[in-house]
């Protein structure tokens, strides 16, 4: 028995480690196992694959971790995990719109927009500006030379217009009905491009030097009388207090006791207690 040990004990790990994971993926734990097909969600009868998900947090949490330039924290990850399943949801949706409109891109058009319209990425790029501008030049010989392709910059381009030109088209048909009149529109416009400058000059009574002008007292006393409403006031008074805080002492405390005894001995001997009270 003693020499068999060894082998037993091998074989009760095993079944353990074996038993435990054929108890989880069978999901009698109270849970089922994650697999390529499990699904985080249901949009109009299609499935979100876990896995879609997973990849799409995994992919802001990168971002956001780049960009605060640290680790994130479980809250902020949860936060990601909810932003990531929104934008899931939206993409699903958005889909079955584009469809149900006929809304859908061809490479010619992707390849159009690439030229023409480069993403605000690429346009902040310091390597694709001249003195400080975006140059259409430099992003032209970019999207032709090797490192793009190699870095796969032209299938993200292309992932980015296949989404973007779809939305373009899709608010191009829902705006395509809006009316909006000459009046408004020319509001719009002044309210953006029109500008009014205003000049003044300062012109205070202390400034003034009294000059050759003169106004004599009966000028003065017909103006006051004429005017008496706008000269009244109402009163005011300044009151200062001298606050000076004084701990009570047991001395205190004493003499405060004598005063009050002294007092009641007072009006026991006949003095009338209002007396006493409006003195004190």
């Amino acid at each position: 028995m003693r020499s068999s040990a060894k082998y037993i004990w091998w074989f009760v790990f095993i079944a353990f480690v074996g038993g435990f994971l054929l108890l989880e993926n069978s999901g009698l734990l109270g849970g089922s196992a994650i697999t390529p097909n499990t699904a985080v969600g249901e949009v109009n009868g299609r499935d979100i694959l876990y896995t879609t998900w997973a990849a799409r947090v995994q992919n802001l949490s990168q971002q956001e971790s780049q960009r605060q330039n640290r680790a994130l924290t479980l809250d902020e990850i949860a936060l990601l995990e909810e932003r990531a399943f929104n934008e899931l949801v939206s993409e699903a949706l958005l889909r079955d719109e584009y469809r149900r409109r006929g809304i859908s891109v061809s490479d010619q058009e992707i390849f159009a927009a690439a030229r023409m319209y480069p993403p605000p990425g690429l346009m902040e790029n310091p390597e694709l500006q001249t003195e400080g501008r975006f140059d259409p030049v430099k992003y032209e010989r970019f999207l032709g030379s090797p490192v793009a392709s190699q870095s796969g910059l032209l299938l993200q381009l292309e992932a980015y217009y296949r989404d973007e030109i779809p939305r373009q088209k899709l608010f191009e048909q829902i705006a395509a009905d809006v009316y909006v009149t000459d009046a408004h529109m020319w509001d719009l416009w002044q309210d953006v491009h029109d500008s009014a400058q205003v000049s003044f000059v300062a012109l205070t009574p202390d400034g003034v030097p009294d000059s050759s002008v003169t106004v004599t007292d009966a000028e003065i006393r017909r103006f006051f009388e004429a005017n008496r409403d706008d000269f009244d006031r109402p009163g005011r008074a300044i009151v200062s207090i001298l606050a000076i805080p004084r701990n009570v002492t047991a001395a205190d405390s004493a003499a405060a006791r004598e005063r009050a005894v002294s007092l009641r001995a007072e009006i026991a001997g006949g003095a009338k207690f209002e007396d006493v009270a409006m003195r004190e």
